[in-house]
């Protein structure tokens, strides 16, 4: 896929943020491969300031798959939702803050190391198709997982005391509780994944830095967000983050 291509296929996806969305990508613009779906990510964010990334345990024998997202995606924790939203959707996930650059080449002594802080955090989805379920997975890829806002909450240092699989993720909208329904993925896994991520990103030319964000896979979700509803979320051991309803329906 062409620079030419690349940069056509980032140009739309950029006017779907705060325009009309798109039901597909044209089939010249629809990504062949996984470096291609990167290199739209690339152009998509070009010039703009990597507040975090996304990432997740992969299944046997698949590698994980990942998008940079945009620092000003990052809200405050206790802030209002945006209005205008299309189709929005929530996941808790479990965070990690960086306190310190990890560079190409990264171990996973590394990655604990440079891990400052957990989070619980939510991730906004929100695609730039009208069903992001009926483009391909590539093309999904290429909008960046769907990822539109995230906020992180409550933390603790270090990462010495993580299990991953102990967690007890909770998330109340509404009225309604929604607890985890699938087996929840090891912290070995989580760290696996991280450590692809970092080396994965310095290959492309923009490492993990401190004060970066990764959120690492949805512990509850993704449950859509019903109208008008308050988002409050917590992990045992970790803490809570809220976000309030959006000013507007």
């Amino acid at each position: 896929m062409n620079s030419n291509l690349i940069r056509s296929a980032a140009d739309l996806l950029a006017k779907a943020t705060t325009g009309e969305r798109l039901t597909d990508l044209p089939p010249d613009l629809v990504p062949p491969s996984v470096d291609a779906a990167y290199a739209i990510q690339d152009a998509s964010l070009e010039g703009q300031a990597i507040g975090g990334w996304k990432v997740a345990p992969a299944a046997p024998g698949q590698v994980p798959r990942c998008s940079p997202i945009a620092a000003y995606r990052f809200l405050k924790d206790g802030s209002a939702l945006p209005s205008g939203l299309h189709a929005p959707e929530v996941e808790v996930e479990v965070a990690f803050k960086l306190s310190r650059d990890l560079p190409e080449a990264s171990t996973r002594a590394d990655v604990s190391a440079a891990v400052g802080s957990i989070h619980v955090a939510l991730e906004i989805l929100d695609s730039r198709f009208v069903d992001r379920k009926q483009v391909s997975p590539l093309t999904a890829l290429a909008d960046g997982q769907s990822s539109c806002l995230v906020v992180a909450g409550d933390g603790i240092d270090g990462i010495a005391a993580f299990d991953s699989a102990s967690l007890a993720p909770v998330l109340e909208m509404g009225g309604i509780r929604y607890d985890v329904t699938k087996a929840l993925p090891d912290s070995d896994g989580v760290l696996d994944a991280v450590l692809w991520l970092a080396n994965h990103a310095a290959a492309r030319g923009q490492p993990l830095r401190a004060g970066q964000v990764i959120i690492t896979g949805a512990r509850v979700g993704p449950v859509p967000i019903a109208a008008n509803s308050s988002l409050n979320a917590s992990l045992s051991g970790v803490g809570h983050v809220s976000l309030a309803a959006a000013a507007a329906a």
